[in-house]
């Protein structure tokens, strides 16, 4: 679990140290790298939240394990939610819009 959590938290400083430094002629192949990132978070969150969640949960016999967590966990995937919904136009070239460097930011 470590190891997927660091790959994702590594993940997102690539793209936080380096959205400053992106070329007009990389921005597209960026936000595609950003789309990716963001795609593999919410699918972690998915699995976790119908898996290890509810699994652990029932075996430890205890509703309240994942009080806290769930509650940071549930904030964290909105957040990703809302960047993965940004870059969507953009990695699908569905938008004619440049894309916003703002949003990384």
């Amino acid at each position: 679990m470590a190891l997927v959590h660091n790959s994702m938290i590594r993940g997102y400083n690539s793209i936080v140290n380096q959205v400053p430094f992106v070329s007009d002629a990389d921005l597209e192949d960026f936000l595609d790298y950003g789309y990716a990132w963001a795609a593999l978070v919410h699918a972690h969150h998915d699995d976790e939240e119908a898996a290890l969640f509810p699994n652990v949960t029932t075996m430890l016999k205890d509703e309240t394990i994942w009080t806290e967590t769930h509650k940071e966990h549930v904030e964290l995937s909105d957040r990703i939610k809302a960047l993965f919904e940004d870059f969507v136009p953009f990695a699908h070239k569905s938008s004619d819009a440049p894309p916003p460097r703002a949003m990384l930011q």
